[in-house]
């Protein structure tokens, strides 16, 4: 193995972080087509009618709201705002980090525009990120880069307004993202890969 090699394999031991984890409802309980009902799921709450005027959202599945969305991203159950109002969700008891969702717009509808927002506090508080993605009602992925350290997220349907917007497989990390520690070993291990690059440019050096 050259120095460059070996550099790089000791490096790579580095990479090891937190795991994304997918949420993709198919555990949640549902009941027709329940688009303001909330509920509570992986460590999430999500925004019902108690929760106000401004957010309202509810567990879904294809057989109940086939007019809604006839399929999932996965599986058969999606969650989808109520109409004329955002979907939110919001983490229990920690912060976490948003890195991809799929997205449909209501089948009724059609082509729609939707906001995402993500905030540092409760769903309202202030906002960290927001993005507007022009959809269809086909299934999408929206990739977020760098949307850490949220506390609540919320999708909104700006036009038309009316539109339910379906969301599936939303993936996630939970807490702060952080530097990953060094093995106790690695230190030593590349203050040595080190030295033997030095020893081999010398060496080089006198052959030359």
């Amino acid at each position: 193995m050259t120095f460059k090699l070996a550099c790089v394999a000791a490096l790579s031991l580095l990479a090891s972080g937190a795991s994304a984890a997918v949420m993709d409802f198919e555990t949640a309980s549902t009941g027709g087509c329940q688009v303001s009902a909330g509920g509570s799921l992986d460590g999430f709450t999500f925004a019902g009618t108690s929760s106000g005027s401004t957010y309202s959202s509810g567990f879904n599945n294809t057989t109940s709201c086939s007019f809604l969305a006839p399929t999932a991203k996965s599986g058969s159950q999606f969650v989808t705002n109520y109409n004329s109002r955002l979907g939110g969700m919001e983490h229990d008891t920690d912060v976490f980090s948003l890195n991809s969702l799929w997205v449909r717009a209501d089948e009724r509808v059609g082509a729609s525009t939707v906001e995402f927002i993500g905030y540092s506090g409760s769903l309202g508080s202030a906002i960290a990120y927001s993005m507007t993605v022009d959809i269809t009602n086909v299934w999408s992925e929206v990739i977020f880069s760098g949307w850490d350290n949220l506390k609540s997220f919320a999708w909104d349907a700006i036009s038309p307004g009316s539109s339910n917007i379906s969301i599936d497989d939303i993936t996630y990390v939970t807490g702060s993202p952080a530097a990953v520690p060094l093995p106790a070993g690695l230190p030593l291990l590349l203050a040595g890969l080190g030295a033997i690059g030095v020893a081999g440019r010398r060496q080089k050096a006198r052959k030359a």
